[in-house]
Parts: C-alpha cells; structure tokens; sequence
C-alpha cells in the first residue's frame, strides 16, 4: 500500500510539472490559477497519507498535521491568553471498547502479571503506548477488574522518568494535562522526555478501572504500570479467578499473562496448566481465566490481618478447608414446576439435576417430586442415582400444579418418606417461594422430623428471602448456580456447575467465629472444599498500628488452633481498607505541589495556566481524549420510585380474577352456607404477584377454616401473566343474609275461591287465616 501511494504522488507530481513546463513562455495565467503550483504541493505534502511500518496505511497522519488550521475561535478565546491553559489541540479522536485517542496511538504490549494467594489475588498490569503522531496527545485506556476488585497502585514512565500515584481527591491529574508546565524548557535542553503524568479510577459502570495518562508522542514511549486486587472464589476445592475481557479494539495488544499461584494444587490458566514462569497469550476480547485447586483434607488454612480504613481500624479473616469425601444419604429432587421458572430457568433444571446426582456420594438414593401449587410424585421408591429415570425427571418442571410454589404442597408428599428415617430434601428452581396460612405449620412439622432442606437456584435472580431463611432453619445450604448452569446449558463446559453443586453434599468442618476483644461474631459453617471471608471494620477500634504488631482480631474453626491477626498499612489491604471506608478510590500521579495547589478561581475548559507536573504548551497542546467541561452535574433524581417495575393494567388484573376467583368462591360460600337464610360472611383476598406466580397469600375476615382452605385453593388456579415489578392485591368478596318469603294478603273473593279449591283442609304449606 505505501508503494502505491507514493507512485501516486511521484505520478501526480510530474503531471503537474510537465504542464507547468508545456505553458508558453509569454502566456499570461489566469488569477486564480497563478498559486495553483504552491497550493498542489501543500497539498501533497499534508493530505496524502504518510505511512510507516507500524502504520502502513497512514491512519495515524490526519493527527501529524500540525499546520491543519484549527477551526475558528471565537474572539473572546483568545489562545495566547497567559492567564489560561493552552488551547487544546482540535484533533479527531478515535473511540475504541478499550482505547479512546487520536489516530496513531496504539498500545504496543500488555502484560498481566497475577499472583493468586490467600483472600485477595493480585495482579501488576504494564501497557506500553507508543504514537506515530507528530501531535502529543491524551489516552484513556479501559482496564477490565474482577468482581468486587479494587485498585491498588500506579506508575507512569517516560524513558528513565517516572511517576509513582498516589491516592488523591483533588482533580490534580485534570488540571496538570492541560497545563504548562516548567520542567518543558528543562526537559528539552537536557535531551530526556517530559515526565508523564496519570490518573486511575473506578468506571461510571463500577465493572472496571480507567486509566488517563499523557502525553503520547512520537519522541518518548509511555509505559504505565497498574496494580489492583480482587477476592478470589472457591468452591467444590476449586480455587477459580476470572478476569473480563478487555474488549474488542484492534489498536490494543493481546496480553502475555504470567500466574503464580503457591499452595495450589494444579494452578491452570487459560484452563492449561500453568507453572511458575509459564507465559500465556491472551487476545483482549477473551477473558482471562485461572484455577487452582485446594489440598485434600488437613486442618482448616486461616488468615486474619488488619489494617487502617479511614480513621478506623478494619479486619479481613479467611477460612478455607480442602475437599472431604461426602457421607451416603437419602435425598429426595423437589424440582420446581411453578409458572416463574417459564423460560430460561426451565432450560437449565436438567444440567443441574444431572451434576446433582452426579455428585452424590456412592451408596446415595434419590427419589423425585414436582410441586408447585400442589405436588405429584415422580419416583417414589428409593434407587440409586444412576437408576433414576432422567428422561421423566427432566420433564418434571413442565407439568400443570398450580400457580404457586408451597412448601406445605411438597411436605405433604415428604411427609411419609420422613417416618422411615433422615432425608435430605433438594429443591431445584428459581428461587421463589409462596408463603400462605398453613406454611408456617408444615416448617414446624418437617423441623421436628429432621428434614434438612437444601436449594439450588438455577435463575438469574438471587435467592428470594423466604426460601433462605426456610433452608437455613432446616439445616441446609443455598448454592446460586445460575450463570454456572447458563453455560452448561450452552454447551461450553459442566465443570463450573459441578463444583458449585458440590457445596450441597459437603460435609461440615466446623463453624467459624472471629473473636474481638471481648466480643464474638459466627459467620457461619465452614464446609469442605469451601472458604469463608468477611471483611468490615472492628468496632471500638481507632486508627493507628497496634504497639505489639500483632492486633486484637482472632479467628479460629471449631476447635482448631486459634489463628491471630498481623497488621499492615500498605499494599492491596491499604486499598482495600480505603474501600471500606468508602472513601474515594481514585489514585494520581502527579507532582506532590499540584495536590496542594488551589483550585482555579473559575471553571475553564482549557484548564489553569501552570502546574509543576503540566505536560502541554502553546507550540505543542496536549489532544485530549475527552474534553473537560464546566456544565453542572446532573442533580440526582429522587428515589421515590426506586424498585418499582413496570406493572399490568388494573384491568387485566381484576378480568382474571372476575374469571378465576369469583366462580371457585360462589361455590365455596354456598357449600359454607348449607342452606341457611342468616348466613352473612366477609372475606378478603390479599395476596402478591411476581414471576409469573402468587408469592404470598392469605385470606382475611373472621371464617372458618374449611371456608378460608378452599377460598385459598382459588388463588393457585391464576394464570399470571410476565411483568416485572410485584402487584399487591387486596380484593373483598362478601354474602348477604337471605331474607324471608313475602307474605301475601288474600282478598275475600280470593279467599272463596281458595276455600272451593283447597276444600276443608288447606293444602300442605298454606295456612288459612280466619276471616
């Protein structure tokens, strides 16, 4: 391509050359044509591309041209205005999923160092961004961060000049990029680059980090270093980190990831085992992903520190124990056939129900029931997990039991299977659960049996707090699988589903209390193959390093050796503590003084005039990757309607309950009323819908509760159609006392004929009055 285009020019230059020297000697050019030659050649020398070998075609020119007239200033923006920052520099700007820059910045290398150790894993992140473009310019780069991560440090560097960041609040790095700055003049006479300057911060979306540095010029290239921390999960003794792919950005390089994982067994990345010193490439729009799984056995591995947050002091505890072989038991699938689980739940029911029975312990027994509004038993003899009918089973989440999800309709069919010994109930759903009249009976009768009741929520949704209260109180676990169960629904991989099924059989290590002072907290049961953190801030405590290094913090698992906590005040804890305190988590590199510098007096786009780390000037101004703007934050909105969803019409909702409660209700009170003539009741209908399903129900009014048990079986026949959002419903249904039969007064010629009729003996049920 650079071959052709400069044949191209040569072509087009010696055209215009012959005609210049085929004119006659004496020919007189027209005015408009006598600067025809100067203005080819100014032509030439800026509008046709001007490519090289890291940018064959040129891309990056339309931001070399520095003598492309900037677009008209208005009178009053005077660019030479001393009192003012330079003007910036009026350049097209690329946006990218990843880099946003003029044309001609690319980045150059990405390396992703990661070392996965106790609660947090850290990783050092090096970009090296170079530019073919004649003009220094801005870039704002888009670092992807784990889930619940947080930045740690920066460093950006020019040549051997470096900055190292620190945490700041003073928008320094924004005057800084468009400031003079005094070490220019310097920096020019001496032959070494500006010092760069750079600023880290969470994204608006809070799923990632974005990194502002300049300038990025031809001259120098700028390498920025990133550090940031992210809790890792473990789950079925595997320890797993997934950090979200950068983006689709061909300006970007792909990242050469290294991993360092000590006491993991089998560390993997990229799902490929990784030793120490193993470089892996990645492309930007693929995720990264590491694993690593936990010895078997032994005591459990603890991990206490503390250290400052704010002007408090906080602690962070971890508890891991490997994975135990789990203990044979009875378990009986409560698979879930309530109307919520419509759509992508339902795809993902058999997946899980298969990495259920697969993780049983040999020497298990299962059997199956679908419920909802009421229940069908599926399988009712006790086999093996292999024996089961999977086909049948699969389907069981298909079928008609009403429109609701009652416990009391499953306890119903456990209830025999519970005489016979200990069962372990695994109810497999959305999620939801309806609480009526008779839920708070059957929880009180299946605790006194020992039932253990266990959830695996397949759906998007967290667990609702109804179900997770019921299966904390019967002893069980909660497993949220959903994303897990998503990708093997897909087709992509069972093993992420797997060992997040394996929670449900582990066996228990021990519970696990932090002790503060005087004071203890439990976070719960630690259970094999699992690990345990909390974080927060300790109560009572003031900021400042205890005097013996060792701080007041304990943990300890059953009756295992107590664990103390060591302090620190640096680091990704540093950070992490930052974060607990809410405090701002953005870091800058820039000359100390700056932080310290007063605010301009007003508002300017083009930012304060000087700063002792500004990196622009009059002859060269920064190209900024976004402009600075002085308009007013948008004000907050109001909370008020914050968790509402978007209903269905008053209509719809009164049409289906005209059609499914008010006939089953006729029937209802007149078997109540049994014939009687005084019989006058009031009942009211009030219960919630969400998810396709009635969450909640009752019936209220002083009745029977013959009469309130079949009101309520009205309420599992709605057919509730999808909307998001709950609609509360209060709806009265009342019956009137039957008044008595007319009396009618006979006329006396009426009376005659009477007496002719009936004869001397009335007829049976009419009474003669004398007359």
């Amino acid at each position: 391509m650079t071959v052709v285009t400069c044949s191209a020019r040569r072509a087009l230059g010696a055209l215009l050359l012959s005609t210049l020297l085929a004119a006659p000697a004496g020919a007189q050019a027209p005015d408009d044509a006598r600067e025809q030659p100067s203005g080819v050649d100014e032509a030439m020398r800026t509008l046709l591309p001007e490519g090289d070998a890291l940018d064959p075609i040129g891309t990056g020119d339309t931001a070399s041209l520095r003598d492309v007239p900037a677009p008209p200033t208005p009178p009053e923006d005077d660019p030479h205005d001393p009192t003012r920052g330079p003007l910036p520099a009026q350049l097209e700007v690329d946006e990218g999923d990843v880099l946003t820059a003029i044309p001609g910045v690319r980045e150059a290398r990405h390396r992703v160092d990661l070392r996965v150790e106790g609660a947090l894993a850290e990783a050092t992140v090096e970009l090296q961004l170079i530019s073919t473009a004649r003009a220094p310019a801005e870039a704002r780069y888009r670092l992807p961060l784990p889930e619940g991560g947080v930045p740690v440090g920066l460093e950006a560097c020019r040549g051997e000049r470096c900055r190292q960041g620190t945490w700041d609040t003073s928008g320094a790095y924004d005057d800084a990029v468009r400031a003079r700055g005094p070490e220019e003049a310097e920096a020019e006479a001496s032959g070494e680059p500006v010092m760069p300057v750079a600023s880290l911060e969470r994204s608006a979306d809070g799923e990632g980090l974005v990194l502002r540095v300049a300038p990025v010029d031809r001259s120098a290239t700028t390498i920025v270093r990133v550090r940031w921390a992210a809790p890792v999960e473990t789950r079925g003794g595997v320890l797993r980190l997934r950090v979200p792919a950068r983006g689709s950005d061909l300006r970007v390089a792909p990242a050469r990831v290294t991993l360092r994982a000590p006491g993991l067994l089998n560390p993997a990345l990229q799902r490929a085992p990784a030793q120490e010193g193993t470089v892996v490439d990645v492309d930007p729009w693929v995720d990264v992903e590491v694993a690593g799984r936990l010895p078997r056995g032994g005591a459990p591995r603890l991990e206490a520190q503390t250290f400052p947050c704010g002007e408090a002091r906080c602690g962070l505890v971890r508890a891991a124990a490997g994975p135990r072989e789990a203990e044979p038991e009875d378990v009986v699938l409560l698979v879930d056939a309530s109307p919520s689980t419509f759509g992508p739940t339902r795809g993902r029911t058999a997946p899980a129900l298969a990495a259920l029975l697969a993780a049983m312990a040999p020497g298990s027994r299962v059997r199956a029931v679908a419920f909802a509004g009421r229940a069908e038993v599926i399988v009712g003899d006790a086999v093996a997990p292999g024996a089961l009918p999977f086909a049948t089973l699969a389907r069981a989440n298909a079928m008609e039991l009403g429109s609701a999800t009652r416990f009391e309709a499953a306890w119903r069919a456990l209830e025999p299977w519970t005489r016979r010994g200990r069962l372990h109930a695994i109810l497999v759903g959305d999620g939801g659960l309806t609480v009526g009249p008779d839920h708070a009976a059957a929880v009180r009768e299946a605790e006194a049996r020992g039932l253990r009741l266990s959830v695996l929520n397949v759906a998007d949704r967290a667990t609702r707090p109804p179900l997770r209260a019921l299966a904390e109180r019967l002893g069980g676990v909660v497993a949220e699988v959903g994303p897990e169960a998503q990708r093997a629904t897909r087709g992509r991989e069972t093993a992420r589903l797997e060992e997040a099924v394996m929670r449900v059989f582990a066996p228990a290590v021990g519970e696990v209390v932090i002790r503060h002072g005087r004071q203890a907290r439990s976070l719960g049961v630690l259970r094999a193959g699992e690990a345990l953190t909390w974080s927060g801030r300790l109560s009572g405590q003031t900021r400042g390093r205890p005097r013996s290094g060792i701080g007041l913090l304990s943990l300890r698992v059953g009756e295992a050796r107590e664990q103390r906590a060591r302090w620190t005040d640096e680091g990704a804890l540093a950070a992490w503590g930052r974060a607990l305190a809410r405090a701002p988590l953005r870091l800058a590199a820039v000359a100390a003084e700056d932080r310290e510098a007063p605010p301009p007096e007003r508002c300017d786009p083009r930012g304060p005039a000087r700063r002792v780390s500004g990196v622009s000037s009059d002859a060269a101004p920064i190209a900024l990757a976004e402009p600075r703007s002085c308009e007013p934050e948008a004000a907050e909105t109001s909370e008020g309607g914050a968790g509402l969803g978007r209903a269905i019409p008053e209509e719809t909702v009164l049409g289906m309950l005209r059609q499914r409660i008010v006939p089953v209700a006729r029937g209802c009170f007149r078997r109540d009323r049994a014939g009687r003539t005084d019989y006058s009741v009031r009942a009211v209908f009030r219960f919630r819908l969400a998810d396709r399903e009635v969450i909640e129900a009752d019936v209220e009014g002083e009745i029977s509760d013959v009469l309130r048990a079949c009101l309520l079986q009205a309420v599992d026949t709605l057919e509730v159609p999808r909307f998001s959002g709950t609609v509360v419903v209060r709806y009265p249904l009342y019956t009137e006392r039957v008044p008595p039969p007319p009396t009618i007064v006979l006329e006396e010629e009426v009376l005659d004929v009477v007496d002719r009729v009936a004869g001397d003996t009335p007829a049976p049920g009419l009474e003669l009055l004398e007359r």
